[in-house]
């Protein structure tokens, strides 16, 4: 049975736990709306962000039943969807020829078949709700255009971009935009635990001085988008994918990070 409607609109957020998407909950909190949060684990970090107007479940976004439920309990709990940001995701550094089947197929599944799964038990679930405005922003990253730390990252974040242009064609007439943010080098745990101990200090030198903003991204550059993207300041704005980098890509290659 659904919940009363609620009168705040309410935002999904995968990997809510993450630097980016705890982040994106901040803002949104402070923008006024009630937050439906899954991550693998909830934090309490995330805990402290949230407030009895809100839902935290842990789920795995790579199991389709898993983000079904997840849906499920936020229509029951507040009544409404009115937008999703997806930031669940992982990376890791290997050459091309040297990326195993496993890394392979991990990559794909979290940054490609979750969103895929999330996006689409979204909309299902929204096409039953009363008709609204309603935005998703599903974060892919400047991989899709510069290769990425690894084949897999590269390839499936390109692919969260393609669905982005699929959802803004095919739902504009229920009322729907989607959008992709595409980050780029990030200083999350994430970035960290790829290039791990003196590599990410080198990392943070070298690609500072060459991008224009002569620095890495924060977790907020990339919340803030999403933020505007979910509002209806962006009520124009659709079927785009827009970086977040400092302007990282007008600068020629910086190389391996060794």
């Amino acid at each position: 049975m659904m919940g009363a409607r609620s009168a705040h609109k309410t935002a999904l957020i995968t990997g809510a736990a993450g630097d980016i998407g705890l982040e994106t909950v901040r803002c949104l909190k402070r923008d006024g709306w009630v937050i439906s949060a899954t991550s693998l684990e909830l934090t309490d970090s995330l805990a402290s962000v949230l407030d009895d107007t809100d839902l935290a479940v842990a789920a795995d976004v790579t199991d389709s039943g898993q983000v079904s439920d997840f849906i499920s309990k936020s229509v029951q709990k507040f009544g409404r969807l009115d937008g999703l940001v997806n930031c669940a995701g992982a990376s890791s550094v290997a050459r091309y020829h040297e990326q195993s089947d496993e890394e392979w197929h991990k990559g794909i599944d979290i940054n490609l078949h979750a969103a895929f799964y999330v996006s689409k038990a979204f909309i299902a679930a929204a096409l039953e709700l009363p008709p609204a405005d309603r935005s998703i922003v599903m974060i892919s990253s400047l991989a899709t255009l510069a290769g990425g730390a690894n084949p897999a990252y590269g390839a499936s974040k390109a692919g969260v971009c393609t669905m982005v242009y699929n959802m803004a064609q095919s739902y504009a007439d229920a009322g729907l935009r989607a959008n992709a943010v595409l980050p780029g080098i990030i200083d999350t745990q994430m970035v960290r635990k790829a290039f791990p101990g003196e590599r990410y200090d080198r990392l943070k030198k070298v690609a500072s001085a060459r991008t224009p903003a002569r620095r890495l991204g924060t977790p907020n550059d990339v919340a803030e988008l999403c933020a505007f993207l979910l509002s209806d300041k962006s009520s124009f704005i659709t079927g785009q994918a827009i970086n977040v980098t400092g302007g990282f890509e007008l600068v020629p290659p910086i190389g391996e990070i060794k």
